[in-house]
């Protein structure tokens, strides 16, 4: 029997064994004790943690329920320890003194960036973006210019329509690279101490430098289109949920009417569907399967579009793998059953009925 610690850690909670907690806080504590007389040292730390906070809950992710000392060793070996961290001003002054021990650690801080290496995640740029930061976030994943990427994306324009859906369907899906953490990821670079270190003076860096008039012109640009294209997605969102609302009310009265009355009518103002007098206990299953079908297809996107943005506004936990999993599923086999009752078992019902 362990003792175990709650910890919030990046806003998230966490139940951690009293040993794991013990070198967990020491390793944070002489992390901060690095970089509390640097420029940009609590920024550096939120972002440590944030990255300490997503690697636990990968973890988490496997079924576990507390994080052991085991965990905390795996992430401090990613992360990196204070030591290893690049000092400018000793690279300085020492370059030549114990050559065999310098390469020696060189040798070993590379052996352990190689055995965690990070594979390139799919992002969208909010640095260098001119609409949703799409184009960047695309030329960072494949290796190509930005330039490149924006040049075929414009002229695709007048060619083909459907790019400006695509390009906002692309917007909606990839998701924003907000932390550092995720903007290394999003350049194919490890998360740890070192890199986010270097990332954050990167960045201060080029706020600095791109604060010229053309920059701000486009800039400025920029924020109008972005500005549009929320006030369409608005506008286009809110027809899509109040027609997949109206979808699963008239869904649910036609389960009421199936098991309460035997019978199932639905009647927009663009089609009718279940012609009335179908009986329930006369054999019309199939019906059911088609309403419970089409409820589950269009409610779990739904759910899952309100879960996804007022979890990112109110800052909610994540939902567990397994529920995911379910809904998943559940939505394929919603999907099946619309295919099977629709085309195999309905042909000869008036569905729709113009």
């Amino acid at each position: 029997m362990k003792k175990t610690v709650t910890v919030n850690l990046d806003k998230t909670i966490f139940n951690i064994d009293d040993d794991a907690y013990t070198v967990l806080e020491s390793y944070l504590e002489a992390l901060h004790d690095h970089f509390k007389k640097e420029e940009g040292g609590q920024e550096i730390m939120n972002d440590i943690e944030s990255r300490i906070s997503e690697l636990f809950k990968e973890r988490l992710g496997f079924g576990m329920q507390v994080i052991t000392l085991q965990e905390v060793n795996e992430v401090i070996a990613i992360m990196g320890q204070p030591d290893e961290i690049e000092n400018p001003l000793d690279s300085g002054t020492a370059p030549d003194n114990n050559a065999d021990g310098d390469n020696s650690g060189q040798t070993t801080d590379t052996s352990n960036n190689e055995s965690h290496k990070s594979t390139k995640r799919l992002y969208r740029d909010p640095d260098n973006r001119i609409l949703g930061g799409v184009a960047s976030g695309m030329g960072y994943y494949f290796g190509i210019d930005t330039v490149a990427i924006r040049v075929i994306m414009v002229l695709l324009l007048p060619l083909w329509a459907s790019s400006v859906w695509i390009y906002l369907l692309l917007w909606i899906c990839i998701p924003e690279a907000r932390t550092t953490s995720q903007k290394l990821e999003m350049r194919g670079e490890t998360p740890t101490v070192d890199n986010i270190k270097r990332a954050v003076e990167e960045e201060k860096e080029n706020v600095s430098r791109n604060g010229g008039v053309a920059n701000s012109i486009w800039r400025s640009i920029g924020s109008i289109f972005r500005g549009l294209f929320k006030f369409i997605f608005i506008c286009i969102g809110g027809l899509i949920a109040i027609s997949i609302i109206g979808a699963l009310v008239t869904c649910i009265i036609s389960i009421l009417g199936f098991f309460f009355l035997g019978t199932a009518t639905i009647t927009t103002p663009f089609f009718s569907i279940f012609p009335g007098g179908m009986h329930v206990l006369n054999g019309h299953w199939e019906l059911v399967v088609f309403t419970l079908s089409l409820f589950f297809t269009f409610g779990i996107p739904l759910y899952a579009i309100l879960r996804a943005v007022l979890g990112s506004i109110f800052h909610w936990k994540a939902q567990s793998s397994a529920l995911n999993i379910f809904l998943l599923v559940l939505w394929i086999l919603s999907l099946v059953g619309l295919f099977v009752s629709t085309f195999i078992y309905i042909p000869e019902y008036p569905l729709l009925n113009l």
